[in-house]
């Protein structure tokens, strides 16, 4: 997310709050042309949403596995 968290998602619907720096996309509620440039950069994708936090981990979920069809946050 934007504000600094991080949270690991898994196939099996898991969304878990995680430590640490590393992450492969962030959510952010606005798409400008500075953070395209840098997730080009930093090999980051992107993933705009700006509604509640859990439903924008809810919809990254279920882009990353659409098998899932139910999300447990941990």
């Amino acid at each position: 997310m934007q504000n600094g968290e991080i949270y690991s998602v898994s196939e099996d619907g898991i969304i878990s709050r995680e430590k640490g720096e590393n992450f492969n996309v962030l959510i952010v509620p606005k798409l400008t042309s500075e953070l395209v440039r840098w997730a080009i950069e930093t090999h980051v994708k992107l993933m705009e949403c700006d509604g509640p936090k859990e439903e924008c981990l809810i919809r990254v979920t279920r882009l990353l596995f659409p098998q899932c069809e139910y999300c447990k946050f941990e």
